[in-house]
Order: C-alpha cells, then sequence, then structure tokens
C-alpha cells in the first residue's frame, strides 16, 4: 500500500513530462467532467421547461456567434502554447492587442450583419437575439491572455477555475429564468452572462496588465503561425455546425430543437474527452515536437486508451438511444434516437481524431491538418442538402458522419506518410474492443425477444453489461501492460 500511495504521490507532484500530462489530464478531467454533468442537469431540467421549438431558435444564433468568431481565427492560443516564448511579457502584449482589435471590428460587423441574417431565416426575432448574444465575441476578445499562458506552463488549475465558476453561473442563472419565463431569451441571457463571467474570472484568476511594450519578431511569429492557421478554424466550424444552417432553412425550429438538444447529449461524454486531450495533449507534444518516434509511440497507447474506453460506449448508446433520451430528457425526444446514436458515433470519432489534429499544431504544421478539415468540409457541403431533403434531421446525422469517418481515415494515412506511424498497429487499437462491445448487444436481444417497454429496466440491463464489458475490457489491458504507459518520461 505505501508503494501505491508514494507511485501516486509522484505522479502528482513530479515534474518530468510524464508526471505533468498526468497531473494536467486530471486537473482537466476533473473540471470538465463537473462541467459536462451541470450541462446535463441544465438540459434535463431545460428540456421540461422549454418547448424544442426555443432550442431550435436558440441553436441557430448561437451557431452564427460561433460562425463570426471562426471567420478570424487566428489560433491566439495555439499559438502561445507552441511558442517557446509564448508567455514572455512582450509576446502576450502583442497577442492581447490582435485578439481585442479583432473582437472589436467583429463585434461592429455581426451586429450590422444581424439584420440580414434574420432575414435569410425569416425570423425578425433573431435580429436582437443575436446581438445581445454577440457580446460573447467581445467578452471572449478581451479574456485575459495569461490565462493561454497558465495552459502552456500546464497549470490548468486557474483555466479549470475560470471555464467551470462562469459556466455554473451561467447554468443557474438560465434554470432560475426558465423557470418563470418560458421563452428562447433565456437561453440567450444564460449564453452571454457565462461570457461575461468568464472574462471577469480571467483576470481573477490570471491577472494580466497590458502595456505598450512589443518587439517585432514576436509580432512577426504570431502572424506566422496565423497564416499557417488560416482558414482552419471556419472550415473546422462549417463541418460541426453545418447540420444546423441547413436544418435551420429546411426544416422547422421544432426539428432543429429535437436535434440540436440529442447532438448536445450526444457530445457531452466526449466533449469532456476532447477538452482534455486539446488541453493536455498540445503542450506535451510540443515538447517533444522534434521526437516523431515518441510522438508515435504516444499516439499509439492513447488511441488504445481512448478505443477501450469509448468504443462500448458506441454500442450501449446504439442499442439504446430511445431509452437514454426518454430519461434524460422526455419521451418526445425519441423520436431523432437513430440521429442520437450516429451524433454519438460520429463524435467518439472526433474524439479520436483529435490527438492527430494536435500532433500537427504542436509541430507547427498546421497546413497539414487544414488539408483534413478542407475534405471533410467539401463532402458534408455535397452531401447533406441532399440528405437533408430525403430524411430530415437523419439525413443531418448521416452526412455528418459519412464525411468524418472519410476523412479520419485519410487523416490517418496523411500522419503516416509524416511520422511513418503504424497504420496497421493503429487500427488494431480500434478494432479489438468492438468484439468485446458484442456483450452489450445482449440486453437488446432480451428486450426485443421479451417486448419489454420499461425504460428503466432496460437501462438497468445496458449498464450492467456494459460494466461486464469495461471489466472484460480492463482485464485485457492488464495483460497487456506495455500499452498502459502515455509517456515513456
Amino acid at each position: 500500500m505505501n508503494k501505491i500511495i508514494n507511485k501516486i504521490k509522484k505522479l502528482f507532484t513530479g515534474e518530468n513530462l510524464k508526471n505533468r500530462v498526468f497531473r494536467g489530464s486530471s486537473i482537466v478531467g476533473l473540471g470538465s467532467g463537473v462541467d459536462q454533468v451541470a450541462r446535463l442537469i441544465r438540459n434535463m431540467i431545460l428540456t421540461r421547461l422549454l418547448v424544442p421549438e426555443a432550442f431550435g431558435t436558440v441553436a441557430i444564433v448561437l451557431t452564427l456567434n460561433v460562425l463570426f468568431e471562426s471567420i478570424t481565427e487566428v489560433g491566439i492560443k495555439e499559438n502561445i502554447i507552441q511558442n517557446p516564448n509564448g508567455d514572455k511579457k512582450e509576446y502576450l502584449n502583442s497577442a492581447f492587442l490582435i485578439t481585442t482589435l479583432r473582437s472589436i471590428l467583429l463585434y461592429f460587423f455581426a451586429f450590422f450583419s444581424a439584420p440580414f441574417i434574420a432575414a435569410f431565416y425569416n425570423n425578425p426575432e433573431l435580429t436582437p437575439m443575436m446581438r445581445i448574444a454577440f457580446l460573447a465575441i467581445l467578452f471572449n476578445g478581451f479574456l485575459s491572455i495569461n490565462t493561454y499562458a497558465s495552459v502552456k506552463r500546464m497549470k490548468f488549475f486557474q483555466w479549470i477555475l475560470i471555464n467551470n465558476f462562469s459556466k455554473v453561473i451561467g447554468i443557474i442563472i438560465t434554470i432560475i429564468l426558465a423557470y418563470y419565463y418560458h421563452t428562447a431569451w433565456v437561453l440567450i441571457y444564460g449564453f452571454t452572462l457565462e461570457f461575461f463571467f468568464r472574462f471577469l474570472f480571467s483576470y481573477i484568476f490570471c491577472p494580466f496588465l497590458f502595456t505598450f511594450k512589443f518587439k517585432k519578431e514576436y509580432f512577426h511569429s504570431i502572424f506566422k503561425y496565423s497564416r499557417g492557421m488560416f482558414g482552419l478554424p471556419i472550415l473546422t466550424f462549417l463541418f460541426m455546425k453545418i447540420d444546423i444552417f441547413v436544418l435551420g432553412k429546411l426544416c422547422s425550429n421544432n426539428d432543429v430543437g429535437l436535434y440540436s438538444m440529442a447532438s448536445s447529449l450526444a457530445m457531452a461524454p466526449t466533449a469532456a474527452i476532447s477538452t482534455i486531450l486539446t488541453s493536455v495533449l498540445m503542450p506535451a507534444f510540443s515538447n517533444i515536437q522534434n521526437d516523431y518516434k515518441r510522438i508515435n509511440e504516444s499516439l499509439q497507447k492513447g488511441t488504445f486508451f481512448l478505443s477501450a474506453c469509448s468504443i462500448p460506449l458506441v454500442f450501449f448508446v446504439f442499442y439504446y438511444s430511445k431509452e437514454i433520451l426518454q430519461i434524460l430528457y422526455t419521451p418526445e425526444y425519441t423520436v431523432v434516437f437513430f440521429s442520437f446514436s450516429i451524433l454519438f458515433f460520429t463524435y467518439i470519432l472526433r474524439t479520436l481524431s483529435v490527438p492527430i489534429a494536435t500532433v500537427y499544431l504542436a509541430i507547427n504544421r498546421p497546413g497539414q491538418h487544414r488539408l483534413f478539415t478542407i475534405i471533410r468540409f467539401l463532402i458534408i457541403a455535397i452531401i447533406i442538402i441532399p440528405l437533408v431533403k430525403m430524411f430530415s434531421v437523419l439525413g443531418a446525422a448521416l452526412a455528418v458522419f459519412i464525411s468524418l469517418l472519410i476523412s479520419y481515415i485519410v487523416q490517418v494515412f496523411q500522419l503516416n506518410r509524416l511520422t511513418k506511424i503504424d497504420i496497421f498497429k493503429y487500427f488494431k487499437n480500434l478494432s479489438i474492443f468492438f468484439v468485446f462491445s458484442q456483450i452489450i448487444g445482449i440486453g437488446w436481444l432480451i428486450k426485443k425477444v421479451t417486448k419489454m417497454n420499461f425504460a428503466w429496466l432496460n437501462l438497468s440491463i445496458g449498464i450492467f453489461l456494459l460494466i461486464i464489458t469495461f471489466i472484460m475490457i480492463a482485464k485485457y489491458v492488464f495483460k497487456n501492460k506495455n500499452n498502459t504507459k502515455m509517456f515513456s518520461n
């Protein structure tokens, strides 16, 4: 027991890369887990207070908000983390000046564009909603730049406090407002206030005082990295949100609301994992950016663990999507159960692709990742409208899944050309756990044969079989101890 305790202490107090990654991932994981649980509870309450149409209207507004942010995104956070001088005062001054000027110009452009966008969707109510929600652009632009420097140093505690405190406050305010006012406006106010408190807390936990002290070479470094990032955020955004744009134009707000809430639920487990990966792997890979062999080993082992955790969940959601939606939301949402299953699988694939994308950014090859995003966007742009016209919300889910699956395979082969990663071994990590996960199908067969319609009972059987599956996977992992170390030092 003392040996175990000492090993745990060493993992949390050591200063080599493995210890810092473990410590950082633990902090980020805890914070992200709290965030996702809070958001799930919020959605469970709000789906009982607001009609799906309200979620559909706000989904369009919030998607447009992110669109404007993505148009001029220059990758300041990634640049600060990746650059060796990223945490120096003059560098942070330069980065802050760029982000604030960008946010001011962007807000005014978005403000005056709002009426034209509302006219496109034939919904005048969108204009005032967008103008309020777009304030988040200003709050985000004036965020303390020192928060990104903290992430670079792998000091994640402040970052988690800033994000979690603001999100919890935003959630509480939204629920209170929704209890008294059953309109879409409560979601707009909650969203905007969340970003306001994020801005406020950033200066409390990561103080930063801007000064007019710059270095020309630092501006040059930022713009050089930004050129490599150009187009990447907007392409990523368009892929992730084009389904909302198309559904908002071709379907009713009620359909958009059902779809967006199913998508939010499908994203919840993987969002926590993705947050850990992007927060921890970026600085970790930046530390070993010239050692491709070590990067490949880390990717193989990381994929092994990710697939062990996520693939059984894919089958669980596939077999029990109706019960999940009925219990967590309301029976009204079960009409999109198949779309929910497909979206969950899609987000799992996206999570598996995050470490690869992080490698490209960490080794200063954002252009390589841009090729992947271009392919992904072109595929979905071609197929989504025909599929939505044929299958409505299911067509949107299928379009997202097909485009991500194809581009993900391309991404792996592209990585092989750059770092010589073993493709066979990489995909073997994914395939092993498909076999284990078939245990979960036993409960689905029982449900079909007995024709049980008790949602809680069916889901309980599924959870029990999911636990059995994870136990068997854990035994397999312990028999393959070479796969249990994320980093060698």
